[in-house]
């Protein structure tokens, strides 16, 4: 009898910390924004989408999660140094992110972390004219990270500085590109 009871006990307490890891994992979640967002919202969805990529971005928590952009959404000049993979995604027929005159970049990933892996997929890139850093779209200069950009469009984006990289400009032999 003392046997078969270790053995519940045991198997009682093996099933409650799965019950309770599961409880606190995180899985992947999908966060909207879009120019038209409310301010208030959440981003849980198109109809409760931010109205801010800087917020949307900062909802991005968990390897996985999806930012979904829709429609035409200002880029702003934005840091990615997020340690884990996740994408940004237009909508199936495009999305455009649209930077700024004279400023800097639009996106920036530079900060070194393994696992620091982005994917822009259906995004349009424009309107980073003169931009006063390397990269007017992208600058990308991590090392044991890879970005991606899957059906991407660079349109209209330019550099004022004698550095290199309208569009993408990376500045490390280590870092990994895909392109497709």
């Amino acid at each position: 009898n003392n046997l078969i009871m270790k053995k519940n006990t045991f198997l009682t307490v093996c099933l409650s910390l799965f019950l309770v890891c599961g409880l606190f994992s995180q899985t992947a979640k999908t966060v909207w924004v879009s120019a038209t967002g409310a301010g208030l919202a959440n981003g849980e969805d198109q109809g409760n989408a931010y109205n801010s990529l800087t917020t949307a971005l900062a909802d991005i928590t968990t390897a996985g999660d999806i930012l979904r952009v829709v429609g035409t959404m200002p880029g702003g000049s934005q840091n990615l140094a997020k340690a884990f993979a996740y994408t940004i995604e237009g909508d199936a027929g495009g999305s455009t992110l649209t930077g700024v005159d004279k400023a800097t970049r639009m996106f920036t990933i530079n900060i070194p972390s393994a696992g620091q892996n982005v994917t822009f997929r259906n995004i349009t890139f424009t309107g980073s004219t003169n931009s006063t850093g390397t990269g007017g779209g992208v600058l990308f200069s991590n090392t044991d990270a890879t970005v991606t950009f899957e059906n991407c469009v660079f349109n209209g984006n330019s550099i004022a500085t004698v550095e290199g990289g309208g569009a993408i400009y990376i500045n490390n032999t280590l870092a990994n590109l895909v392109v497709t």
